[in-house]
């Protein structure tokens, strides 16, 4: 067979999701912000946003307007369905962590890259925003910076096996990465009383005590 029927069922699912969440953003009256339930009691409940997920929303927002606007020009239109999902998946566990503006916002977007793909079931979620027509639209620009990679994580080896690893900032230096690996705890039973003859560093990948 040239192509398997059962692949669809993938894809419609995806497209019943977009639907189903445009309709709960756009079609149904929803609190702004999430109740967060205070540990010592019920009546401390109060309304907040979750800054650290919106970042990580947009972040990943802006890496898959890049994504498919890239595999778009390239013809990779499978690898850039498969940005969009994991998009979707993550707004949709985090969707109630933040600003109904930013969630409006974020969806619209998500929506606009899609629309190449699914232009009907696009224009539809769009005509419940009142913004006109998607396709008269100008394709969504991203913000370099987000593309960045925000922290590395390292695998610590004494000798070779790796006794702990390290998350630590990305633009940190090696020295900075080697100081804290150093004083890991898991690290430091391995190294002390012993001489470090070498260190050998991979960045963004390991760090490696020869002693």
């Amino acid at each position: 067979k040239p192509w398997d029927t059962n692949g669809i069922v993938g894809v419609y699912r995806f497209l019943n999701r977009v639907h189903f969440l445009g309709k709960e953003i756009f079609l149904q009256k929803k609190t702004e912000l999430r109740y967060a339930k205070s540990a010592r009691s019920k009546q401390d409940q109060k309304l907040v946003v979750d800054k650290e997920t919106t970042v990580k929303i947009k972040r990943l927002l802006h890496q898959t307007i890049k994504k498919v606007g890239d595999d778009i020009l390239s013809m990779q239109f499978n690898t850039a369905i498969s940005a969009m999902m994991e998009f979707l998946n993550a707004f949709t566990e985090a969707k109630d962590k933040f600003s109904e503006k930013d969630r409006k916002e974020s969806f619209l977007k998500l929506v606009f890259v899609l629309s190449p793909f699914a232009p009907h079931l696009s224009q539809e979620i769009w005509s419940w925003s009142n913004q006109g027509f998607v396709e008269l639209q100008k394709w969504p620009k991203y913000n370099p910076a987000t593309l960045k990679k925000q922290s590395s994580v390292y695998a610590i080896q004494v000798n070779g096996k790796v006794r702990d690893t390290l998350k630590i900032q990305a633009s940190s230096s090696q020295d900075e990465v080697i100081k804290k690996a150093k004083v890991s705890a898991k690290v430091f039973k391995w190294l002390a009383g012993k001489k470090i003859k070498q260190i050998i560093f991979v960045k963004d990948r390991i760090i490696n005590f020869v002693v």
